[in-house]
């Protein structure tokens, strides 16, 4: 298995900061603890939670280009999935003895994982903006059956209201 194109990270860049667990020549293999194919699919999930995350805060061209934001994705991702591998090992703050303390009973790093990501994203969403990528104009919100098309305009010279268009 390789890396998703959609993905922010690198094997090298976990092996780099979790280099306790992998391999003499310094990466993940079939016989590691996790496995490369395991390192790969973390990577590839961590970096659709940014990428979910970013649809939500209205950025939709995904995967992001933008250099300095793809090396601090790649960076998260990386730091991330070498905390996701020193769990695996049963040490660190998503190893199961510490996941299970502060999950009342559950020992599921993702959950943890997940939220953080969607944490670190939202407060961050506007300096994305600032360093030059484009938000999505229309903010779309369902309410039951009906979609509603909601855009920003002015009803007057002075105002900044909304208004709604049903559809």
């Amino acid at each position: 298995m390789a890396i998703s194109a959609n993905s922010y990270g690198s094997v090298a860049g976990v092996a780099a900061l979790a280099h306790r667990w992998t391999d003499k020549t310094g990466t993940f293999s079939i016989t590691t603890k996790p496995t490369l194919a395991q390192v790969e699919a973390w990577i590839d999930q961590v970096s659709s939670a940014i990428n979910l995350a970013m649809a939500q805060c209205r950025y939709t061209t995904l995967p992001i280009t933008i250099t300095v934001i793809v090396d601090d994705f790649s960076l998260y991702t990386n730091q991330i999935v070498a905390e996701m591998v020193e769990g695996r090992n049963d040490l660190g703050r998503l190893g199961p003895k510490a996941l299970t303390a502060a999950r009342g009973g559950m020992n599921t790093m993702w959950p943890i994982v997940a939220g953080e990501v969607a944490e670190y994203i939202k407060n961050n969403c506007n300096a994305f903006e600032y360093l030059g990528l484009e938000r999505d104009t229309i903010i779309a919100e369902v309410t039951g059956a009906n979609l509603v098309m909601t855009s920003a305009s002015r009803a007057d010279g002075y105002s900044n209201t909304l208004s709604n268009t049903g559809l």
